[in-house]
Parts: structure tokens; sequence; C-alpha cells
């Protein structure tokens, strides 16, 4: 018995290279005392006896003295199997507890996602990383509220992101409503048509003072120019429900 196979399978178990060491030791001496045990292991002497104790516990060892002195021997090899067994049965009595306990942690999350907050995303990467977070959590078929963001919608780092969004959107199938002031219809057709397909638009006589962006829960408030971009991140189901009901006011009397 022996090997780098032997000894990496003990390691799996969980095993420290001192126990492998003076455990696959006694395999090669047979019965002995604790000196030639840490010649053959290379383990120093004072380190065996604990060792050796460990061993036993595991019932992978048995001491007998003889003559005044202790000798140790090791037991079946089958105790390894057995040994595996318990911890195969302490992972499936775990698994049972942490079952258990799941249903209360899903809940308290649930308590913990009902809470509103907000969030600060600035700079193109930043912006992107919240609609990734948005889009991509199962939201198939739900739908997105614009308000426009005039005229920073002309600027290419603006086209550039919201090719982006708008791929983002389509791939989970995220519908959208906008509504945009009647002076940017021109850059949108010829610069945005493409992306937001046969969505709904309707343009109208208000200029809106930022992009919003009505997302299930969340009310986020775009500022951009042609340095930067800054998106606020509002969670709040009343307020983005009275958003809504703004949204579709201005909607249906248009």
């Amino acid at each position: 018995m022996g090997g780098k196979v032997t000894f990496g399978k003990l390691k799996e178990l969980g095993f420290s290279e001192g126990e492998i060491k003076v455990y696959l030791s006694l395999f090669k001496l047979g019965e002995s005392s604790v000196g030639p045990i840490s010649k053959e292991s290379k383990v120093s002497h004072a380190k065996v006896y604990p060792i050796l104790d460990k061993l036993i516990e595991k019932g992978l060892v048995s001491c007998i003295i003889k003559e005044g002195r202790k000798k140790f021997n090791a037991n079946n090899p089958n105790m390894l199997l057995e040994l595996l067994n318990k911890k195969v049965r302490d992972l499936e009595y775990n698994k049972k507890e942490i079952e258990k306990i799941i249903p209360s942690l899903l809940a308290k999350q649930k308590e913990e996602e009902l809470q509103q907050y907000s969030r600060v995303f600035e700079g193109y990467r930043g912006v992107k990383g919240l609609f990734l977070e948005l889009f991509t959590n199962d939201n198939k078929n739900e739908e997105i509220f614009v308000f426009g963001l005039n005229e920073s919608l002309k600027e290419a780092r603006m086209m550039s992101f919201f090719k982006f969004y708008h791929d983002l959107r389509k791939k989970n199938k995220i519908k959208v409503r906008l509504l945009l002031n009647k002076n940017i219809k021109r850059t949108i057709e010829k610069n945005y048509k493409d992306m937001i397909g046969n969505e709904s638009i309707k343009y109208v006589n208000i200029k809106f003072p930022t992009g919003v962006f009505i997302f299930k829960d969340h009310v986020i408030n775009i500022i951009a120019d042609d340095k930067k971009i800054t998106a606020f991140d509002l969670r709040s189901k009343i307020n983005s429900e009275k958003y809504k009901e703004f949204f579709n006011d201005i909607w249906s009397n248009n």
C-alpha cells in the first residue's frame, strides 16, 4: 500500500499529510512502537503520538501494550470505507438540515427585495451594469416605459450605449414604450430606428428634463452629456406605480 495515488486519495478524504505518512508506514512496519514509525514516516517523534491518537479515534489504528510498551497496528483497511460512509451520512444529514432552513432564508431574501433603496451609477460601464442586472433576472415579457433623453441622443457614445441597451432588452424579450419630444424625431428615425425596431413610440410636445426609465419597481433617472452619464436608480413599488400612471396618462392623451 503506498504511492502517490493512495496518498492523494487519503488527502481527499480529509487526512493531514502527517496522518497519511504515519498511517501508511504502519502497513510497511506492521505492529510497531513509536520510534520505528517516526523513522519510517519521517514525522518527528513528538508529532507521532497525537497523530496516532487521531487515527485511533477514527478507528484506523489500534494500540496494545506489550512488555510495558505501546505497540500500534493498522486496522483492516475496510475501515476507510466505513469512514467514508460516515462522511456520506453526515453530508446527507447536513443536506436535509440545510433544506429545512432554505424556505426561511428565501422568505427573508424576498422581504429584503421588497425594501426601498436608491443607488447611483456613474459612467457608461456602470450604467450598462445596472441594466444587465435589471434585464437578466427572469424578466421575459416585461415592459419598460421610457421618457426620452432629448438632445443627448445625438451623441455618438449615447448611440453606442443604446445599441447595447436595446440588444440586451430584445435578448431578454422585454418590450418598450417610448415617449419622446417631437424635436428629436429626426434623430430617432436616422440613428435609432433599427435598434428600437417596431416598438411603440409617441412624440409629444413635452421637453423632458432627464431620461426616465420605469421598469418593474425601479425608476431610473439618467443624466447625460458629451462627457459623462449618470443613472439614479430608485427602487420603490409605490413610486414606480405613480410614474407608470403618469406615463400612461400622457400616452393615452397623445
